[in-house]
């Protein structure tokens, strides 16, 4: 599945974070790994990401390494493939 950051004022080391905590905080699977398809290291980063297609306007949080953390906007149409495992998580749950 593709998805696109969504985030551009979002960019700050804090608000990664932030979001990672969020992430981490919601998501059912105990296992923190980077949410893109090809990726076995370790997410320390959440985005904020909606599905490519025009579809679906949902805004979700995913989990992301420090690479693709940090070079998310630098991809191919600004978009990443996931990981049939990741956990898409919507942004809008309540702590």
């Amino acid at each position: 599945m593709l998805v696109k950051n969504i985030s551009q004022e979002l960019k700050s080391e804090v608000s990664k974070r932030n979001w990672f905590s969020y992430w981490k905080h919601f998501k059912t699977n105990k296992e923190v790994y980077c949410s893109e398809i090809n990726c076995l290291d370790k997410a320390e980063f959440g985005a904020l990401v909606k599905k490519s297609s025009l579809d679906d306007e949902s805004i979700f949080v995913i989990g992301l390494c420090t690479c693709h953390g940090k070079n998310i906007d630098q991809t191919h149409n600004h978009t990443i493939d996931l990981s049939p495992d990741a956990e898409l998580i919507n942004f809008n749950l309540t702590l």
